[in-house]
């Protein structure tokens, strides 16, 4: 017998143990003690035990894990206004909610109309702020000429800083009602936090911030 066979078996056997310890109330195989490890692992491999014994936790193991399959799709909440944790609303989105073609389009429409949104706010700001970045000054050394420069930059400045500031509030306008639509649209989509019927349960930002990254993660690669 080599010495990684008589680990792997005394590990398993550990394990076994252990677990009988901690589930069986009977007590019945009074030999499954913590201080019998070594003496059942060398039992199992001069009985050439060791791979019928390897082949039923492997069988074990399998339908443990089945079960606790069984066991946790039972207890899914398939009613995505009734879900309050994270990890649900994540299973239910990837799940459920991008398997719905329909519903998956829409939300790629809203990622692709932000996106597009945010590229058109950027160009226009770069407009202005190099509208008023381009002027020539006036030729010449004298004093009245650099006040004129100095006046007419400040001039420029004014203006500049004037419809800069109309446009962020124009934009912080726009971002409010693509806001409110978004709003609207994941509602309707029935997408978690954004839906929720639970009167008892306030949605915290984060939450729905935790559901828009994820959308725009699963889905923003496939635009």
């Amino acid at each position: 017998m080599s010495d990684d066979q008589l680990k792997q078996v005394r590990s398993a056997v550990n394990h076994v143990i252990s677990n009988y310890q901690l589930t069986s109330k009977s007590k019945l195989f009074q030999r499954l003690s913590s201080k019998n490890v070594d003496l059942i692992s060398k039992g199992v491999m001069e009985n050439k035990q060791d791979k019928h014994l390897m082949e039923l936790i492997k069988k074990r193991d399998y339908y443990t894990r089945k079960i606790h399959e069984l066991l946790n799709d039972s207890g899914e909440e398939k009613n995505p206004r009734l879900i309050v944790d994270e990890a649900e609303a994540g299973h239910y989105i990837r799940k459920r909610l991008l398997k719905d073609v329909t519903r998956s389009e829409q939300i790629k429409s809203l990622i692709r109309k932000h996106r597009q949104f945010q590229v058109s706010a950027t160009e226009e700001q770069d407009k202005i702020i190099q509208k008023y970045r381009v002027r020539k000054p006036l030729a010449g050394g004298l004093k009245k000429i650099g006040s004129m420069n100095a006046a007419i930059d400040a001039k420029l400045n004014a203006e500049r800083e004037a419809e800069l500031q109309r446009f962020y509030t124009n934009l912080m306008q726009k971002q409010s009602e693509y806001c409110l639509e978004s709003e609207r649209l994941l509602r309707n989509l029935d997408v978690p936090f954004f839906n929720l019927l639970l009167d008892d349960h306030s949605v915290t930002k984060s939450q729905k911030v935790f559901v828009l990254d994820l959308l725009y993660k699963v889905l923003a690669e496939k635009l």
